[in-house]
């Protein structure tokens, strides 16, 4: 098994904007995974996934999967109602233009 302490990794162009983009995309969720493919030299979206093995990762023990929760800080309640109200209010004037 690898050890991820002695391990370096290199970072190019193409990996520091995939960074960029990434830490861009997510700053209106608490967690989500962003994944990119490079191909030909190109940047290219994979997907947003926001529950890693779609929700249905067993934990053992299962208190590792308490442990790792409370890393975890929620926004305030509304906080996604707001984002949603925004974002239908956009979906809403874009299709008014039309």
């Amino acid at each position: 098994m690898a050890n991820l302490d002695t391990m370096s990794f290199k970072f190019g162009d193409l990996q520091r904007e995939m960074v960029r983009i990434a830490s861009d995309l997510c700053k209106p969720f608490t967690y989500v995974r962003v994944d990119f493919y490079e191909c030909g030299g190109k940047i290219y979206f994979g997907e947003l996934t926001f529950f890693g093995g779609s929700g249905f990762f067993n934990f053992s023990p299962d208190q590792a999967d308490f442990t790792l929760g409370e890393f975890i800080r929620l926004p305030e309640p509304n906080y996604n109602i707001e984002l949603y109200e925004r974002l239908h209010k956009q979906k809403i004037q874009k299709e008014s233009k039309k």
